[in-house]
């Protein structure tokens, strides 16, 4: 971080107690709504099985993690939650980095600044990534991941760990990932036709070791259109229970999209969590209201155009995909930090031209 000195140290220093206040607050809210973060550290009834049996793909890599310090160590709920806390922050360093080496010296304006602040103070990142749950654990190997591609080190071990923990964890989002870097490598023009060649032949076969555990945790088990319609259908209507269900087979598709992105928006926020979601998502909405047409605009060429490229796709990927899934807003809100702040990145990066541009431009 030193390399930046528009940022003052003192910033990094609040970020880290803010992060770690919004994981307290995050534990609190536990307390009285329960959630998943307790069958994680086993907090809620004995394992059913010894460590090695958790050996497997999604929630059994977080079970077999956490087995030896919940289970063998017997380590306090409150202290998993702390260590969780503490790698979702490395997530968000990684994740700042990206915005820093992308705004670069635009950083001087103090408008962008601001903007740079309030994409690493948003609160329902910090307080996803600061509970025991995948959450945390994702958007790391994402933002070492998203970091080693715009670098464009597909050789080195971080993106090769972070690559390989993400199959095992989320085989899903290695899929959508590997979909967007291919379609990003064939619209690039910064590659040798020999070097898009290699790189669609190492995609295919990242996709077909992702393909399998895809189908079983997923429960279709094999591909065939129909069945996985079924599937989808069953996963939506499997919400209906929940409090923050709504029926999104009776919305139009841009409604659909509005829900997922930006909902809850004010409509419905009888609570203080609500309220803060709703302030964040109008922000976040007027970012890509103000920014999209501003990123058409100042599309970057060369390496960061292939970057840029890769993000949009995997974030369109990942929005069509989770719509066919998912229709609960509190399971709406978790998901979507997976992969909306990297989008945030761009969005910023555009602001941040614009904010430097000379007084007399226009678009």
């Amino acid at each position: 971080m030193r390399t930046f000195p528009y940022i003052p140290r003192l910033f990094w220093l609040l970020l880290a107690f803010y992060h770690l206040l919004l994981s307290a607050v995050a534990y609190v809210y536990l307390e009285t709504h329960d959630g998943d973060a307790y069958l994680y550290w086993f907090a809620q009834g004995k394992p059913v099985g010894s460590w090695f049996s958790y050996l497997g793909f999604g929630t059994d890599v977080v079970l077999f993690l956490n087995y030896p310090f919940a289970v063998g160590l017997e380590l306090p709920f409150w202290l998993g939650t702390f260590f969780y806390s503490a790698i979702g922050f490395v997530g968000i360093l990684y994740f700042s980095r990206l915005l820093l080496v992308l705004l670069g010296e635009t950083l001087s304006h103090r408008w962008v600044r601001y903007l740079f602040y309030s994409l690493l103070l948003l609160p329902n990142l910090h307080f996803w990534t600061g509970i025991i749950g995948k959450e945390g654990l994702v958007f790391l190997g994402l933002s070492v991941l998203m970091w080693s591609v715009y670098h464009q080190r597909f050789t080195s071990l971080s993106f090769v760990f972070a690559l390989l923990f993400l199959l095992v964890l989320r085989p899903h989002l290695v899929l959508l990932l590997a979909l967007a870097f291919a379609v990003a490598v064939l619209l690039s023009s910064s590659f040798s036709k020999r070097l898009k060649l290699r790189f669609l032949l190492v995609v295919v076969g990242v996709m077909v070791l992702a393909f399998y555990p895809v189908m079983q945790l997923t429960q279709i088990r094999y591909w065939d259109w129909e069945r996985v319609q079924h599937f989808n259908a069953f996963s939506r209507q499997s919400f209906d229970h929940a409090q923050s269900y709504i029926p999104l087979d009776s919305y139009a598709l841009p409604e659909q999209y509005f829900a997922f992105l930006f909902r809850p928006f004010f409509e419905s926020s009888a609570s203080v969590y609500s309220w803060v979601l709703s302030i964040e998502n109008a922000w976040v909405l007027l970012l890509h209201l103000i920014g999209l047409p501003l990123l058409l605009y100042y599309y970057p060429k060369g390496r960061p155009g292939f970057w840029f490229t890769f993000v949009l796709l995997f974030y369109l990927l990942a929005v069509g995909v989770y719509l066919q899934r998912y229709s609960a807003l509190g399971i709406f809100v978790r998901t979507k930090i997976q992969f909306q702040p990297f989008v945030l990145v761009l969005l910023t990066w555009a602001l941040s031209r614009r904010a430097v541009a000379p007084p007399n431009s226009t678009l």
